[in-house]
């Protein structure tokens, strides 16, 4: 390790291009990044809720669904500012609510459920 620290002292324009080129090299990389956003590609083929899903963007080809994931102090204020209704509090020690919002601006409705075990 002291042997290449002392290199790069005695050489710091060859040890430049070389960071240069090692970053040129990992840069060109970004550009075959694909994101992928769509629910399809978290579902498992054969779960039942895969199929759910499948069958109501048949019936529904314009359907669009929107997942928002988040804490007891920042999902209240999501729902609120995507039309939901206020003053929902969620427990810190909650971690089984699921909520769906369906609906925008006034006409929104929102059905609370909970999931797992009881």
């Amino acid at each position: 390790m002291n042997r290449l620290l002392l290199w790069v002292v005695d050489r710091p324009a060859i040890a430049a291009a070389l960071l240069a080129g090692i970053t040129l090299v990992l840069a060109s990389q970004v550009l075959r990044i694909e994101v992928d956003t769509s629910a399809e590609s978290f579902m498992v083929e054969k779960d039942p809720a895969r199929a759910f899903y499948d069958e109501a963007r048949r019936r529904i080809p314009n359907l669009r669904i929107v997942v928002v994931a988040g804490h007891s102090n920042t999902l209240p204020g999501v729902i609120q500012a995507l039309g939901g209704p206020t003053g929902i509090t969620i427990d810190d020690n909650e971690f089984d609510r699921l909520f769906a919002l369906t609906g925008a601006g006034g006409s929104a409705s929102l059905v609370g459920m909970r999931y797992g075990p009881r």
